[in-house]
């Protein structure tokens, strides 16, 4: 089992190879993306048990319902991260709680810098808290305090898990491993014509919902409004024109699945889970597409760890039961399955 101090030097130790567009150095080199800006530890300032949680509220007669916002009234929470397991030095040889690893997806979609949240921010977002006091409440135990939580994608930012599967190819990729790490010609191309017309129809309805423009026309009798993107604006993306220029999107996004199993490889070796935690089937499914695929033949602990991975709900689903409460309780199925009997199973 690695100290505090071994696994903080260990991710700060290793090169992503991801940079934040545009940006520079004092000596004028692209800034690279560091472990800490992708990854966080599962570690609150202030986190009270969710029963404390639920009393409180309840004795709060001017709030009804268990929400963030009715929490934030009843009770002294605070679920910015807590590193202190890394900054007190007086914590760096204790151990590192590597009974379980957390993977997510990727990183959700929000304008700002990939740095914004400051060193081990992310799973920590207080801009858009409602996941993220899903999160916390659904591992709010001693057991899973301090573990080590990541993204199997690295470097991908969508909120959309479904973007997410069309851009790599996933459900595909299930059927047909080693069918998206193609990079023949013949290949790029057939998926970048699969893959266009969905790029277009998703560009088209984000372009709806974010426009910084709308023009409203009457051609030919009809009321046309056009929409338009200010490319200054973080996040405007520039529309790809044909399914021939698409194919560099495709060749991407290759480079950045491999790099991101690649990744995952040395977050393993660095933190030496016994157990992967992996929230949400697409997550499931590009861990196990990786596996298939070849990517971890090299390491077979990171092989069993896929093929042993525990399934858990993901804390922005939607839908039924995904509320507060609902993933409150959640942390009762989430502590089942990592019982001793269940894990070793």
């Amino acid at each position: 089992m690695p100290t505090n101090g071994e696994v903080l030097n260990g991710l700060e130790g290793v090169e992503t190879g991801f940079f934040i567009p545009g940006s520079k150095d004092k000596s004028g080199n692209p800034i690279e993306v560091k472990l800490k800006y992708m990854s966080s530890i599962i570690a609150f300032k202030k986190l009270p048990t969710n029963d404390a949680i639920k009393v409180a509220v309840a004795h709060n007669e001017k709030v009804d319902g268990v929400t963030p916002t009715n929490i934030e009234k009843s009770i002294d929470i605070d679920l910015s991260v807590d590193d202190t397991i890394f900054t007190d030095k007086s914590q760096r040889d204790q151990p590192f709680n590597s009974d379980y690893m957390f993977v997510g997806l990727n990183i959700a979609a929000r304008k700002k810098e990939p740095d914004a949240d400051g060193a081990w921010g992310q799973f920590h977002d207080m801009e858009f808290k409602t996941p993220t006091y899903k999160f916390a409440f659904m591992t709010n135990d001693k057991r899973f305090r301090g573990c080590y939580i990541t993204d199997i994608l690295k470097n991908t930012v969508d909120s959309s898990s479904a973007n997410i599967s069309d851009d790599y190819f996933v459900d595909m990729e299930e059927k047909q491993p080693g069918m998206f790490l193609d990079e023949s010609d013949e290949n790029v191309k057939k998926l970048a014509v699969k893959g266009y017309p969905k790029y277009v129809k998703r560009y088209r309805s984000e372009l709806v919902k974010n426009a910084d423009s709308v023009e409203t026309v009457v051609e030919d009798g009809k009321v046309i409004s056009r929409y338009t993107r200010d490319l200054r604006n973080v996040g405007a993306d520039t529309f790809i024109e044909s399914s021939e220029d698409y194919e560099a999107v495709v060749r991407e996004n290759q480079q950045k699945y491999r790099r991101s199993a690649e990744l995952f490889i040395q977050e393993y070796q660095i933190i030496q889970p016994k157990h992967l935690i992996v929230l949400g089937k697409k997550a499931q499914q590009v861990v196990q597409n990786m596996r298939a695929d070849g990517l971890f033949e090299n390491n077979p602990e990171v092989a069993r760890l896929a093929d042993t991975l525990i399934e858990a709900q993901h804390y922005s689903r939607q839908g039924k039961k995904t509320s507060t409460l609902d993933y409150m309780n959640y942390l009762q199925t989430l502590l089942k399955k990592t019982d001793v009997d269940a894990v070793n199973e």
